[in-house]
Order: structure tokens, then C-alpha cells, then sequence
């Protein structure tokens, strides 16, 4: 029945929408004073049937402001299931962020890395509200740092001393030695 209703309302909101864009829904234009001056009988009956229409056309326009105002109210509410929903999905494939602290600290992570790396804004970042887009955001963070981490390790490898390879030192015999000599 909700459902049934909802659809209604949309649907009235949308009839409403093009009536307006189709000029059908016009503000009611008030008789003139020339013609009170030239006849006040016709200016009065002008009068009434403009205060009548009038006061139609605000009742349809505040019709369609209360409409459109609900239609926000239930995308919000919508919205923020949604994001509920995804971060209940989050939380479940990633513990830390069920964990407040640990929360807070992996959103810190993401949004520095998304600058660092990727060059995204914080707004940006701010928005994601699908669980997988913060999966796929942590994952390419991590991919890069763990990256960096390898580029650091062989450079101190290039950096460190040769490793003697274990055994006895092999050593020339005497004619060899004074033949080079």
C-alpha cells in the first residue's frame, strides 16, 4: 500500500512538473486599472474570477512545493539507508571498520592516500558511498605503499655490502702465483 501510494505521489509530482513546463500552470494576470476607470461592473467580475484563480494557482503551487518537498525528504531517507546498508557491508567484509577508532583512522588512510597517489580531492573522497568503491580505493593504497615499500628495500640492498659466500677461500699454488708474477 506504501509502495501503491509512493508510485501516486510521483506520479501526481510529474503531471504537476509538466503542466508547469507546458505553460499550462501560469500565474493569473490581474485586470487593469484602465479598466476599472473605463468599466468598474466588468473590472469587479474581473476582479473576482482573477482572486479565484489566484487563489487556485497558489493552492496547486504550494501543492507542488509540498510534493517536491516530500519527493527530497524521501530521497534523503533513501540515501541514507543506502549508505547505512553499504557501510553494514563494509563492516562485515572489513572489521577495522566496525571499530570506531580504527574507523576513523582507516577513513584518515584513504583520504590521504587518495591525494597522494591518485591526485582526488577530499570532497571527492568524501562522497564514495559504495562499499565496493572503498574496498577497491583501499586495495590500490595499499598496492601502492606496498610498492614503495619494495622500491625502498632494494635500494638498501643495492646499498649493502656483498655477502661472502660461505666456504674455504680458495687459494693458488705457488708456480701459478710466480708465473703471473
Amino acid at each position: 500500500q506504501y509502495e501503491a501510494q509512493l508510485a501516486q505521489q510521483q506520479q501526481q509530482l510529474l503531471t504537476l512538473q509538466q503542466q508547469m513546463q507546458q505553460g499550462a500552470f501560469v500565474p493569473p494576470t490581474p485586470p487593469s486599472d484602465e479598466m476599472f476607470q473605463d468599466d468598474p461592473v466588468g473590472y469587479m467580475q474581473e476582479k473576482i474570477e482573477y482572486d479565484k484563480a489566484k487563489e487556485a494557482y497558489d493552492a496547486r503551487a504550494a501543492q507542488l512545493q509540498q510534493m517536491q518537498q516530500q519527493q527530497q525528504q524521501r530521497e534523503v531517507q533513501q540515501n541514507n539507508a543506502y549508505i547505512r546498508q553499504q557501510m553494514e557491508l563494509l563492516q562485515q567484509k572489513s572489521p577495522e571498520f566496525a571499530d570506531p577508532q580504527q574507523a576513523e583512522k582507516v577513513r584518515a588512510e584513504l583520504v590521504q592516500g587518495g591525494q597522494d597517489y591518485y591526485g582526488v580531492p577530499a570532497e571527492v573522497l568524501g562522497g564514495l558511498k559504495e562499499a565496493v568503491e572503498i574496498e577497491i580505493l583501499r586495495d590500490a593504497i595499499r598496492y601502492r605503499k606496498q610498492q614503495e615499500a619494495k622500491a625502498k628495500t632494494k635500494a638498501k640492498v643495492k646499498k649493502a655490502p656483498q655477502m661472502v659466500k660461505p666456504g674455504a677461500r680458495k687459494v693458488q699454488d705457488g708456480e701459478a702465483a710466480t708465473r703471473k708474477k
